[in-house]
């Protein structure tokens, strides 16, 4: 499948829609230690932006696509989370952008992962409960390039398959 038409990206900017316990943090964290090509690393952690009454504001969306595009530059990787109003932000605004989520059959391994890094029950209660609508929306979004994580893979494993095909899209 090929990406869509660019949009408004400089040369060399790429922006990563990555689910949850993917490795954004850990690829920000180590991106000096890869060969990345020169590429700069950006995770925009969606946990930052203020909530209201403990959910996400009613505001969210206009407030992380304002982070999403002031992070826009040459020479850089933008990670960002799946929330599907923000792919669907992406793709209405015709922002190339490269969708990461892994296998369905991949659930435990992922509530595992989630086990792992300290996530907060609530979270691995909606990831549980919602895996299935989840990856659904993600195999259906459009306007971007899908990239599916296998068993044991992370982001890293599959980052320099990301940035050539993107690039030479």
């Amino acid at each position: 499948m090929q990406p869509p038409p660019r949009g408004h990206l400089p040369e060399r900017c790429i922006i990563i829609s990555a689910f949850i316990a993917s490795g954004k943090t850990w690829l920000t964290l180590n991106s000096k230690h890869l060969d990345l090509s020169g590429f700069s690393i950006l995770d925009l952690d969606s946990s930052v932006i203020p909530k209201e009454n403990g959910q996400r504001a009613s505001n969210f969306k206009e407030l992380y696509m304002a982070k999403v595009r002031a992070s826009i530059a040459p020479n850089t990787i933008v990670l960002i989370s799946t929330h599907e109003e923000i792919r669907s932000a992406l793709a209405e605004e015709r922002l190339d952008f490269a969708l990461v989520y892994p296998l369905r059959q991949l659930k435990e391994e992922w509530i595992q992962r989630l086990e792992a890094r300290g996530s907060p029950e609530g979270l691995i209660n909606i990831v549980r409960k919602d895996w299935s609508s989840m990856l659904g929306e993600c195999e259906e979004q459009g306007g971007c390039s899908h990239f599916e994580l296998g068993s044991g893979q992370y982001l890293s494993d599959k980052i320099r398959n990301i940035t050539d095909r993107m690039i030479s899209g």
